[in-house]
């Protein structure tokens, strides 16, 4: 009677409770080891994944590095180009500046004035060289002979040594340099009228003062030397025709070239025979 009730109550209240067999041990580690199963997938993943990044950081340095240079040379082209559109910058504004100005007095001499207007040219010349030039480099006025007017090479020099003062005095980008080279063409000038008028009549004196003379025709003589030219081209095609060692076909060739000459520039047979007598002389 007494186990019954016992064993009836043991069933009735332990009827929810597992015993202490393997099989209640075994339904509470399952999912443990099923969450830790799942945690090891996780942490190989994550390993793999830090591999990962671990390797395209290692890469990324290994660009980085070279890269740096590239870097600095960037940095420095950089440099360079700012100071570039700078320097560009004044040069645009040298050449706006420059526009706005006028330009340097160009040099003129005698053969460039116009023949209606060389009586004045001549006329301001000359109270340049008397307002300025004596007035300021008094010295001029005793190594300048009076007589510079007459020559046309002094004339000329005059000339140039005005448009030298108005670069070195009167333009606004006038220098100390263009100074120096005014005084020294001044002592140029000088010097050669001292040369060119050394035979000329003082002022005062009964002698006349030579007259510039007419300028010399030069051009029939170029003619004549190219007259020449033909000619010394002539008898040699005339000695190769007739020379016994000359092949024949060259020596026809030289006739027939000879022959040509003749006819194109009307060449005459007399001509011809005073340049050879000329040549026996």
């Amino acid at each position: 009677m007494g186990w019954a009730w016992g064993r009836g109550v043991s069933e009735e209240y332990l009827g929810d409770i597992a015993g202490p067999a393997d099989d209640g041990r075994a339904s509470g580690v399952g999912p443990v080891m099923s969450a830790v199963a799942a945690v090891s997938v996780d942490v190989g993943r994550v390993r793999a994944l830090v591999e990962q990044l671990t390797a395209e950081h290692a890469a990324a340095a290994r660009q980085l590095g070279r890269l740096m240079p590239l870097a600095a040379k960037v940095e420095q082209l950089q440099m360079q180009l700012e100071q570039l559109a700078e320097e560009t910058e004044q040069l645009s504004a040298h050449v706006e500046q420059m526009a706005t100005q006028e330009l340097p007095s160009r040099p003129v001499d005698w053969a460039h004035v116009p023949s209606d207007a060389r009586q004045d040219w001549m006329v301001e010349l000359a109270a340049w060289v008397r307002d300025v030039l004596f007035t300021g480099w008094p010295h001029a006025m005793e190594e300048l002979p009076s007589c510079w007017p007459l020559h046309r090479d002094l004339v000329n020099d005059c000339a140039v040594l005005r448009t030298t003062y108005d670069a070195a005095y009167e333009s606004a980008d006038a220098r100390a340099h263009h100074a120096v080279d005014f005084r020294r063409l001044l002592e140029d000038v000088l010097r050669s009228a001292a040369a060119r008028t050394r035979g000329c009549p003082t002022q005062g004196s009964d002698r006349p003062h030579p007259v510039p003379r007419s300028a010399r025709d030069d051009i029939d003589q170029v003619h004549a030397a190219q007259r020449l030219g033909l000619l010394a081209e002539l008898r040699a095609l005339v000695e190769q025709a007739n020379h016994p060692s000359t092949p024949q076909s060259l020596r026809t060739e030289a006739a027939e070239h000879a022959k040509r000459l003749f006819r194109q520039h009307g060449i005459t047979q007399e001509e011809y025979t005073a340049y050879e007598q000329m040549l026996r002389r």
